[in-house]
């Protein structure tokens, strides 16, 4: 799974709208979520030990924020689970799944 990828084309989806995208920011948030709770947690860009990681961390975090202001209907359980950990990141998290909203 490419969630680099998925994190480049949700970007690329709020900076040419207007309007809000709740789906956008979710898939931004948890790509961002995945990538930094799938990469190694030393000598990686994304395993929370750099400034770039906690950075990302607080953007994933703002992102999921602001899909379950927007869609809470669609909120679920792993989408909390998401919200927690990069509100918190620890060096454990709990895997959860990829949603499609």
């Amino acid at each position: 799974r490419d969630f680099l990828s998925t994190l480049k084309v949700a970007l690329a989806c709020l900076d040419t709208s207007q309007m809000p995208l709740p789906p956008a920011h979710f898939a931004a948030g948890q790509a961002i979520y995945h990538a930094l709770t799938r990469a190694p947690p030393s000598g990686s860009k994304l395993g929370l030990g750099s400034k770039d990681d906690k950075e990302l961390a607080v953007a994933g975090r703002k992102a999921l924020e602001l899909a379950k202001v927007s869609e809470p209907g669609s909120w679920c359980q792993a989408c909390e689970g998401m919200l927690q950990y990069l509100t918190k990141p620890s060096l454990n998290p709990t895997r959860q799944p990829v949603r499609l909203w």
